[in-house]
């Protein structure tokens, strides 16, 4: 259905009317009646031009209330996989594997890496997987023989089924992308609890208040989903990086850690996109409501 329109008056409202030679030309049957219908019009159904107007303002308002609510609650509804896999909604997080994958290389046998005793005097660490944890998780996962030769022809593929086991135990499909995606990097590289605690650190320090004691309740994920997620990126990986600070390896490290690190917020920092576009509907709403009480008095 096509209509013409025209301009009832200056910053006024569009009053819509039903073209009937375009009606015509598709065979379409419409009475007189029908063809006279005006929508947002003083002379179409019996409401007066105020109430339509407060109508489509709180209609739009509405819109906007609606689109934030869902932005907090919607993306914190808890998951309950029985198969750990490293989905957020329907999106595999191929480019999170890409990045840990890139940062890993294909194996580690530096001694002064606390993995060395995992596998003292050799190699240690396969695509950012530790001889103790290959030992540990390996036959469950469908790897086998257990063996150190094995472990050494460990695929990507392989590499990243132990990724779900971490992605699991730091429980990171109960959170919004980029803090789901920073939980198992950390945990990743450090443990699940480690990824937990400096959670809990970075929510106290943006003022929510939780409990630090490396357990992940509904506490601190209700207080994750609802927090401003660029704002808590931002907390989680300043105490990620103070954390790593502390260790004794950083001399040795500390340069390795900040690159991925620095590439980790490049490619997976939220962004402030969401915000300004609900702001932007927000202010249009302002402006448009302005704008009909200003020619309600012409």
């Amino acid at each position: 259905m096509r209509f013409a329109h025209t301009i009832e008056r200056p910053l006024g409202v569009w009053a819509f009317k039903l073209d009937p030679a375009k009606l015509e030309a598709k065979n379409l049957m419409f009475s007189k009646e029908a063809t006279k219908l005006h929508l947002l019009d003083r002379r179409g159904i019996g409401i007066s031009q105020a109430t339509k107007r407060l109508l489509l303002i709180l209609l739009m308002l509405g819109a906007w209330l609606i689109a934030s609510a869902m932005q907090k609650t919607v993306c914190a509804k808890v998951r309950l996989d029985t198969t750990p896999t490293i989905f957020f909604g329907d999106m595999l997080a191929k480019d999170l594997i890409t990045h840990i994958l890139k940062w890993e290389g294909a194996g580690g046998s530096d001694p002064r890496d606390p993995a060395s005793k995992c596998y003292p005097n050799g190699v240690h660490t396969v695509k950012g997987v530790t001889y103790c944890t290959f030992t540990k998780y390996a036959s469950s996962l469908g790897i086998t023989p257990v063996t150190h030769d094995r472990f050494l022809k460990m695929s990507n593929a392989e590499a990243v089924k132990f990724m779900e086991v971490f992605f699991k135990n730091a429980q990171a499909n109960k959170f919004r992308k980029a803090i789901g995606y920073s939980m198992l990097e950390v945990s990743w590289q450090s443990s699940p609890t480690v990824a937990i605690k400096t959670l809990q650190v970075a929510l106290n320090n943006i003022g929510k208040k939780v409990g630090i004691d490396g357990v992940l309740g509904p506490e601190t994920i209700k207080a994750a989903n609802l927090s401003n997620q660029r704002k808590l990126f931002d907390a989680f990986w300043k105490e990620r990086m103070r954390w790593l600070g502390t260790l004794s390896t950083w001399t040795v490290y500390g340069k390795g850690w900040t690159n991925r690190k620095n590439d980790f917020v490049a490619k997976f920092r939220p962004s402030v996109l969401g915000p300004v576009v609900k702001y932007t509907a927000l202010g249009a709403a302002a402006i448009f409501l302005y704008n009909e009480v200003r020619s309600s008095k012409v």
